[in-house]
């Protein structure tokens, strides 16, 4: 019913809170149609990959205040892209490697966070001595870990 008149303004709150699966991803196709068509389209989330996915511009309020502001892709670049993903077979080995500050390992994957200007070059060199490499991916912050750095505290899942 909100959108039938067309609005030029759209505002929601949580939009995505309580959808499954299928019906998220149709509010979120709809949103993208939305935004192409070039309605502004304001709205609260607590879903930093929903914002990652339909958001052009962004503000971060932790505790009532605005805590980081900007377009995406401009807020992203103020961060050192220092994760890197490895999909392996074989010996581990290369994660004692000194530029990683810490790791998640799952079967076959691993996903990493270096430490500052750490050589992901040289991890990677590491890592062939030891494992078949089948992608080895250096991949910007996700909006999620700048939130939880620029907040200092963890978010809920």
């Amino acid at each position: 019913m909100t959108l039938l008149h067309e609005p030029e303004l759209i505002i929601m709150d949580e939009p995505f809170s309580g959808l499954d699966p299928v019906n998220a991803t149709l509010l979120q196709d709809t949103l993208l149609d939305l935004k192409k068509a070039g309605r502004a389209i304001l709205f609260s989330t607590h879903r930093m990959d929903q914002v990652e996915k339909l958001c052009d511009e962004i503000c971060l309020i932790h505790r009532g205040k605005a805590v980081l502001s900007g377009g995406m892709r401009e807020v992203k670049l103020r961060y050192e892209r220092n994760r890197v993903i490895i999909d392996f077979q074989g010996d581990d080995g290369f994660l004692s490697h000194e530029a990683i500050a810490e790791f998640r390992q799952y079967p076959g994957h691993v996903e990493i966070s270096l430490k500052q200007h750490g050589d992901a070059q040289a991890l990677l060199r590491a890592a062939q001595q030891r494992a078949q490499i089948y992608r080895f991916e250096l991949v910007e912050p996700s909006l999620e870990e700048i939130f939880i750095r620029t907040v200092g505290e963890k978010v809920d899942a």
